[in-house]
């Protein structure tokens, strides 16, 4: 699944005011790594967000 702009952003959202932590569920970091990689499969990013760094 491939979110639209609001959608995705929402979802991220929605995931990062869960009890659980941002950096427990990468939400935070799988946000900034949707926005460089232009809305790729979240599968992808769930990879790529792990390795996390801001650069």
């Amino acid at each position: 699944m491939v979110y639209g702009e609001s959608g995705w952003r929402r979802e991220v959202l929605r995931q990062r005011r869960s009890p659980v932590r941002p950096e427990r569920i990468a939400g935070s970091q799988a946000w900034v790594t949707w926005r460089l990689t232009d809305n790729r499969p979240e599968i992808q990013l769930a990879v790529d967000a792990p390795g996390g760094t801001n650069s």
